[in-house]
């Protein structure tokens, strides 16, 4: 940007704190609309934990803004010895957290744009590695994108019967998952009397749900 951005630095516009951020608009010789600058610290404090922060800050200001599209180049970030294919996975996996909302059970859920489209640039001598990095991340945050869906459903929702018609739906979608599921009169048979006397204290049917990763 021809000096543009160190200008603003110098002039003290942004201190590069941990967390501080500051949105540019119409920076020259540059294709983007606009450039966030994201605070990270000084370069040898970078931790694994202040490299997902920095990731997650960034999304949630974006997210804030409307944005749809979005390339982030905080993989130039180096926290310890991490690897390409370390940063690529913590930061699908930092993105997808900071942009999760729970907004099933709202009668007039929020209609704000948000991302949908991220690019996670990388020096060309790290892009292979990087790759690697990026279906574990993508996978680990399904995972917890789910588990999280699940926990913010109320109980009269989210009941026996409804885990395991989840825990069946992912055995249909993953032919390496086989799943299990053992209602009140096969937990009579083997004798499953703790759980058993748990369950009396509801209306809804027990489930014991066995799920097999091979």
């Amino acid at each position: 940007a021809k000096g543009y951005i160190a200008r603003i630095l110098k002039r003290g516009d942004l201190e590069g704190k941990p967390g501080q951020t500051l949105m540019l608009h119409n920076v020259p010789n540059t294709r983007a609309e606009r450039v966030l600058l994201v605070g990270c610290g000084s370069e040898k404090d970078v931790t694994d934990s202040r490299y997902r922060g920095a990731l997650a800050k960034a999304t949630a200001v974006l997210n804030d803004a409307g944005l749809k599209e979005a390339a982030f180049f905080l993989a130039d970030l180096q926290p310890g010895d991490r690897g390409a294919a370390w940063k690529a996975r913590h930061a699908v996996m930092s993105v997808r957290d900071a942009s999760y909302r729970f907004d099933q059970l709202k009668s007039k859920p929020k209609n704000g744009t948000r991302l949908s489209g991220v690019q996670l640039r990388f020096p060309a001598a790290e892009q292979a590695e990087a790759e690697q990095g990026l279906r574990p991340g993508a996978a680990i945050a399904n995972g917890v994108d789910l588990a999280k869906d699940l926990g913010n459903l109320p109980g009269n929702v989210c009941t026996p019967t409804y885990l395991a018609g989840q825990a069946r739906a992912l055995g249909k979608r993953h032919r390496s998952v086989a799943v299990e599921v053992l209602g009140q009169a096969d937990m009579e048979k083997l004798g499953m009397g703790s759980l058993l006397s748990v369950a009396k204290g509801s209306r809804q049917p027990p489930k014991l749900i066995v799920m097999h990763y091979k």
